[in-house]
C-alpha cells in the first residue's frame, strides 16, 4: 500500500493496525522515500537432533554389516560405485 508520508506521519494511529498487517511504502511529492514493514514471528524449527541422531547410527551399522571402515566409505562416496 502506498501512502503519503505527511498523512501517516499525522495520524500514525489509524495507520498502526494497517502496517501490522502489511507494508507499507511512504511517498513524498510522489517519490517513494521508505517502507514500512510488519514485525513477523519466526517459526520455531522443529528440532529434528533425534532423527538425525538416528540416521546416523543407522547408516554407520550398514557400513559395518557391508565391512566397510571409514576410509573405504570416504572413497566409495567420492569416487562413486561403478
Amino acid at each position: 500500500m502506498i501512502l503519503d508520508a505527511k498523512e501517516v506521519i499525522s495520524d500514525v494511529d489509524k495507520y498502526m493496525e494497517i502496517i501490522e498487517k502489511e507494508e507499507i511504502i511512504l511517498q513524498k511529492d510522489g517519490k517513494k522515500i521508505a517502507k514500512i514493514v510488519p514485525i513477523r514471528k519466526r517459526k520455531r524449527r522443529r528440532d529434528n537432533t533425534e532423527e538425525v541422531l538416528k540416521a546416523i547410527k543407522e547408516l554407520t551399522g550398514i557400513a559395518k554389516e557391508l565391512n566397510m571402515d571409514a576410509d573405504t566409505v570416504r572413497e566409495e562416496r567420492i569416487l562413486g560405485s561403478d
